[in-house]
This record gives structure tokens, sequence and C-alpha cells, in this order.
């Protein structure tokens, strides 16, 4: 790919990392690399930075269908096993990123039930560093989020990051997508 070709042509300039992410989890590691190179710290310090960023990353997907995922073959784990059962009973698949793959974390009978669990499970992470809301073609929802998590957990508002996702996750997640990205305090 791109990325190991530049690694080979640049030599010890250009390290490939592998996110095991998505979206902003992806950006949230590129951002931290170069504010870490920018203040001069070394290739070693950075690698070791972005995988204690990376293991602290919680990326958590409440879908509107699963169609998407099922089309796009992402997610072939859990997909045969909660495909008919969301569609049959209108139920919003909750899924989370783990290690680079796709992973089914529950289940709510509707998209604002998947929206209280999500902030449920963020309660529970702790002090947080970072916390963000992605959302594809649902702003308004993704600002209500936001303003959810800033209230239950005392995270500056202002610090909560909303974006739209990145391509990817729209293409293979589909519409009305709402995520939450949380980092828990902790050391590099």
């Amino acid at each position: 790919n791109a990325a190991r070709l530049a690694a080979q042509r640049f030599g010890e300039a250009v390290k490939v990392f592998d996110s095991l992410s998505l979206s902003l989890g992806l950006g949230l590691q590129a951002l931290a690399a170069a504010q870490a190179a920018q203040a001069g710290r070394s290739m070693q310090e950075i690698l070791a930075m972005l995988e204690g960023l990376r293991a602290r990353m919680h990326l958590m997907i409440i879908l509107d269908t699963l169609e998407n995922l099922r089309r796009g073959g992402r997610a072939d784990g859990f997909i045969a096993v909660v495909d008919r059962m969301t569609r049959a009973l209108n139920i919003k698949a909750i899924i989370n990123v783990v290690e680079g793959q796709l992973r089914l974390l529950g289940a709510a009978r509707s998209f604002e039930g998947g929206l209280r669990r999500v902030l449920s499970l963020i309660e529970r992470l702790g002090a947080l560093e970072r916390l963000a809301v992605i959302h594809t073609r649902r702003q308004a929802m993704a600002e209500e989020m936001a303003d959810w998590l800033a209230k239950r957990t005392g995270f500056p508002r202002e610090r909560i990051w909303v974006r739209e996702t990145g391509t990817v996750l729209a293409t293979h997640a589909g519409a009305g997508v709402i995520g939450v990205l949380a980092v828990p305090t902790g050391q590099y």
C-alpha cells in the first residue's frame, strides 16, 4: 500500500503505524503524532505514545441499519446472527472497533436507547482526555449527544468535537450513524 511504499522510499524518516481504528480514531492518532513531532519528540517516543493512545481509545457506533455492513462484508462475524433480528424487530446494533475489527457491543430497541447505552458505557471509563461525536447526516442529534456527554461526564462541551464521519465509515455504515470516540486519561 501507499504507506509502505513511502516508508521504503524514505527509509527511517517514515514509519508505518496501524491505527487499528477508523474515521476520527485514525485522525486523532495522526494529529497526536504530528503534534509530538512538532514538539521535537523522537520517532521511538512518538510510536510509544501512539501505542498508548491506540490502546486507550474507545470508538462505539450506533447503526441505523446493518444493510451497508452486510453488503460490504465488513462485519461477517456478527452480521449473520444479528441482521435478521435487527430488521424484524427494528433493533439498532451498537458496534465498537477492537484491534481494527468491528465487534458487536450490544443492541437497543431504538436509536435513542442506543445513545443512552453508549453514554452509560462512556461514563464507566472515568476521567477523559478526549471526547468526540461522529455522525453521518445527523448533525442535530450529534450535537445533542455532545451536550449529554458534557452534562453526564463533566467533560467541557467546548472540547467535545462533533464531526461528520470519514468516507470509509459512511460507505460501510450508511446514513444515520452516530458514534462516540472516548480516550480515558492516561499516560502515553
